[in-house]
């Protein structure tokens, strides 16, 4: 287990090794990656994403998903504002499993049906959330929130030039903190 800004180190390089883009669903994300690349210099530990597509079957929203560190998803939250960004930036808090609730964002929906078959929780049972941190080879005690950037808008594409990631990277470099 590591600290969060080692995390962070480790992240950009593997999403630019030979591991990575040999993963058998990297081939939708090796194009992309130096945008997660840059997401995770500027602070975002990014664990899940999605592009955002609209193709003959179905139709998606971009998102990020990943770790931040509390007062910097503040600024970048405030950042976003700023920016008069439609993207969201959302904090998935974490909850008891007793209380959890299965309330779904659809991410991904199947044009034929209209069913969503890629969701992300309103929630993330506080079990869920420790193997979260566990996978990204995070400290149990480093203090992060859950967070997920999403494009409100379907289909359109996260490296557009009004797409998420480049929305996301002007936050978050404007939100890092001052450096001496």
């Amino acid at each position: 287990m590591t600290t969060f800004a080692k995390a962070l180190q480790v992240m950009v390089e593997y999403l630019g090794s030979s591991e990575f883009a040999g993963l058998e669903d990297a081939h939708d994300t090796v194009p992309h990656v130096r945008f997660l690349q840059d997401i995770n210099r500027n602070g975002f530990l990014t664990i899940d994403s999605q592009q955002g597509s609209d193709n003959a079957l179905d139709l998606e929203r971009a998102y990020v998903c990943g770790f931040m560190r509390p007062s910097h998803y503040e600024r970048a939250l405030h950042a976003m504002n700023e920016l008069r960004s439609d993207k969201l930036l959302l904090n998935i808090p974490v909850a008891t499993e007793k209380d959890f609730k299965a309330r779904r964002i659809p991410l991904t929906i199947d044009k034929r049906t209209h069913e969503a078959f890629t969701t992300n929780g309103m929630f993330v049972p506080s079990m869920d959330f420790r193997f979260m941190k566990k996978q990204a080879g995070l400290k149990p005690g480093e203090a992060v929130l859950l967070v997920l950037a999403m494009d409100p808008k379907w289909g359109r594409a996260a490296t557009s030039k009004q797409g998420l990631y480049r929305d996301l990277i002007r936050a978050l470099k404007m939100s890092l903190p001052e450096r001496a």
